[in-house]
């Protein structure tokens, strides 16, 4: 009996390795047999750049090799960085879309369908792929998704969206919805800043003009350790901020997110909504225990908080912190020139643009 059981088990374990080894050299196949085809299996490495056509608008995005990695930015604004991992994660989606049925090579029906020149005036995408010579290795358009008829079965409904490649007549229902957004917003890196509170050693509000409204210092127990939260220092005692709203200052830069980003030159324009709206008429500062300091501009207009960045250095602060124990002359030199360095990159990023926050962060840099 135990002989039998044995059998059956070694049995057992060789169908199964035998049907993995037949799937992972034969490929996936649909429904109907044949191996499925995706959008365009060969240009993933070489894609490096991107449009992105939607009514009137249009977005690029381009690997910019000049730095010592390639990452992508948005070319028409003003090479500012983009989201590496979405831009990747889209690429991806869009070339390895599976082709999971053929609809039709009529053009009467493009429109219907959403897959025509026409039809991107009208919520419809055209996408198209670059190499780095700047020729084009593949375009789409990215038309509707199937809409279920009256009284029909949900269940049966086809999942996905219509594409058609803009040099074939053929068009396809992809099992995924793609759908690209236009919006500079939708493809930046959102979280400029994540600063872990226990290493903020005060906080500074300030008018624009050096006025100190408050100052907010960390709690020391009896140990000498830092405790997280941080209270009014002793000549602001008499400002009225409850625990909710030094709380809400205090995590400004512990995940400091942004909704969208605008060229500050911009704000001098009197087609601009915040023309004559928007000044930066706070500065509250960050100072960190290795002498790092984040300082953030704020300023109101239409109910939404817009914020400028800066990110500085305090030499006498780092000099003082328990990061330079034991470390020789020489060894703080080097380091401080390697912050420097840093906070110099770091800052390219931030000069000359300004940053719309989400409506939760509202109180984190302005109190009502």
């Amino acid at each position: 009996m135990r002989r039998k059981i044995l059998l059956l088990l070694i049995a057992t374990l060789f169908c199964a390795f035998g049907g993995w080894y037949l799937f992972s050299r034969q490929g996936i196949e649909n429904v109907t047999g044949r191996k499925t085809e995706v959008l365009f299996p060969n240009i993933g490495d070489r894609v490096a750049k991107i449009s992105i056509e939607q009514g009137d608008d249009v977005l690029v995005m381009q690997l910019d090799n000049s730095g010592s990695s390639a990452k992508w930015v948005l070319p028409d604004n003003d090479m500012y960085p983009a989201d590496s991992g979405k831009v990747n994660s889209f690429v991806l989606k869009v070339i390895n879309a599976p082709l999971s049925q053929k609809i039709t090579k009529n053009p009467e029906q493009y429109t219907v369908l959403g897959v025509d020149e026409n039809c991107i005036e009208h919520g419809s995408s055209k996408v198209i792929f670059y190499d780095q010579s700047g020729i084009e290795l593949g375009s789409i358009y990215l038309g509707n998704i199937p809409l279920p008829k009256e009284n029909s079965d949900l269940s049966a409904m086809p999942i996905g969206q219509y594409i058609r490649k803009t040099n074939d007549k053929q068009v396809y229902l992809v099992s995924d919805v793609i759908s690209p957004k236009v919006k500079m917003g939708d493809w930046i890196v959102t979280n400029l800043a994540t600063v872990d509170p226990s290493n903020i050693s005060k906080i500074t509000q300030s008018s624009v003009d050096g006025e100190i409204i408050f100052v907010l210092s960390p709690v020391f127990s009896d140990a000498g350790e830092v405790m997280e939260e941080f209270r009014l220092a002793a000549d602001y005692e008499n400002i009225a901020l409850n625990e909710e709203a030094i709380y809400l200052i205090k995590s400004g830069i512990q995940n400091l997110q942004i909704e969208d980003a605008y060229k500050e030159e911009n704000l001098n324009k009197a087609d601009n909504p915040l023309f004559g709206q928007l000044f930066f008429d706070l500065l509250t500062t960050y100072t960190l225990t290795n002498g790092i300091t984040y300082k953030i501009f704020s300023g109101e207009a239409f109910n939404r908080v817009y914020i400028k960045l800066e990110v500085g250095f305090n030499e006498e602060n780092y000099k003082t912190s328990r990061l330079t124990s034991g470390k020789t002359e020489v060894e703080l030199f080097e380091n401080i020139q390697k912050l420097k360095e840093q906070l110099v990159k770091a800052n390219q990023n931030y000069v000359g643009w300004f940053y719309l926050l989400p409506s939760y962060a509202n109180s984190r840099f302005r109190q009502r």
